[in-house]
């Protein structure tokens, strides 16, 4: 299995034991997020077509990623923690979860873009490139604030406002470029189908990087 040289899943039995598996749920998200990044790439490059090799090797992760991570909002509603804890905890796990499924999501915009032969315009590939990088540091940001939850729970409001602020600089690097794509738009520059998959792609990249500042705020419960 792909997610074997990650970790040896075993039963979650305490808090820390179902934030580890957290923490593992967003180091192959990250792997995700890298080859996302390399997708993008792809697309930006006209010597090179890897973005189907790319996304079936993202779509196998998500598979594989589901299959062992299925049981752990179930074992966090029966664990011996209060009612508080346990939503605290679901929540955070759900949000976690939620960032696969966006990451897919781009993933499938960018395939559909692909197959219809196109690449990204000249005029959007640097600033595409900079949103997905942002993004991967910006995923980092928050891993390191699940670790901080363990073992500097100090720090961890810290990583959160940079998480937030982080967010908020996609927000507008995508606003951005999706305004350049609607003036393209105008230009009769592009199809419609390859319009809708690129601005489809600036929604979901949004998405996620809210999904991921959503997990990150959600840390902040765990505190209380």
């Amino acid at each position: 299995m792909l997610l074997d040289r990650y970790f040896g899943f075993t039963k979650v039995m305490d808090e820390y034991s179902f934030v580890d598996s957290m923490i593992e749920h967003a180091k192959i998200d990250e792997e995700e997020i890298y080859l996302l990044q390399k997708m993008v790439a792809s697309l930006c490059d006209k010597s090179t077509d890897d973005t189907l090799d790319f996304f079936e090797k993202i779509n196998r992760i998500h598979q594989d990623s589901n299959r062992l991570f299925e049981r752990v909002a179930d074992e966090i509603i029966q664990a011996d923690f209060n009612h508080q804890k346990q939503y605290d905890l679901l929540r955070v796990y759900q949000r976690i979860d939620s960032i696969s499924h966006s990451i897919v999501a781009i993933a499938k915009s960018l395939l559909i873009l692909s197959r219809m032969n196109q690449k990204l315009p000249l005029s959007l590939q640097d600033r595409t490139q900079k949103i997905i990088s942002n993004i991967l540091l910006l995923h980092q940001g928050f891993s390191k604030a699940l670790s901080d939850y363990q073992v500097n729970k100090p720090h961890l409001l810290h990583h959160i406002h940079q998480i937030t602020e982080s967010a908020l600089n996609i927000e507008d690097l995508c606003f951005q470029s999706t305004e350049t794509l609607y003036l393209l738009a105008n230009q009769n520059t592009f199809k419609m189908g390859s319009f809708r998959a690129i601005e489809n792609s600036y929604d979901h990249l949004g998405t996620l990087s809210k999904s991921i500042e959503k997990a990150g705020i959600s840390l902040e419960w765990l505190l209380i």
